[in-house]
């Protein structure tokens, strides 16, 4: 289960971050443990954008001793039957975030790949986040640059993912006016 990013009442699925967001419940005392395959940490979270603020909305972890201490002054909801997550709501915990964040919507199911983030492009829509010290600064719509190259991609599936980082790659130089450096931060995040 991929952490979840709320954005004008719309629940988007993170893709790819340039660096890791800066939480986890051991900070505060939670050994988060995997009870199913579908969220091998044990935890994952639903952030959300108060007033360009990064903040930490709510969070479902499993642990292993069934310890729940309070977080940011907000005790456990309750034990989800979801595969006996428990649910801390209204945590409105700011995370300090400062990097990239792919996230998307309207996934779709003939690019899945089990295990692992889902590559950008399995996305009808996709935005790139940019925030510093946990403020949004911009949301840049990537929704018809992945559209062009699931077509792309379409033409020859086979080929397209022998080599596929390469193909990205030289689809993404040819199609953005920026920097390789700059387009290239998630590349290491698509499961091979």
């Amino acid at each position: 289960m991929g952490d979840k990013f709320m954005i004008q009442d719309r629940r988007y699925t993170m893709a790819a971050a340039s660096n890791p967001i800066p939480f986890t419940p051991k900070e505060y005392g939670i050994i988060a443990d995997a009870c199913c395959t579908d969220c091998w940490r044990g935890f994952w979270c639903i952030y959300d954008f108060f007033d360009d603020e990064l903040v930490l909305r709510d969070l479902y972890v499993h642990s292993k001793d069934r310890n729940y201490p309070e977080i940011n002054g907000v005790s456990v909801l309750k034990e989800s039957e979801l595969y006996e997550y428990a649910l801390y709501q209204n945590l409105q915990l700011r995370i300090p975030y400062t990097g990239n964040i792919l996230v998307g919507n309207d996934f779709i199911w003939a690019h899945y790949v089990h295990m692992g983030l889902q590559r950008p492009w399995a996305y009808q829509s996709l935005f790139e986040l940019v925030i510093e010290e946990g403020i949004l600064l911009d949301v840049i719509d990537h929704s018809d640059l992945v559209q062009n190259l699931r077509n792309e991609i379409e033409k020859n599936p086979k080929k397209f993912y022998q080599n596929l980082d390469q193909n990205v790659l030289e689809y993404l130089e040819k199609n953005l006016s920026t920097d390789k450096e700059s387009l290239t931060w998630w590349l290491d995040f698509w499961p091979e």
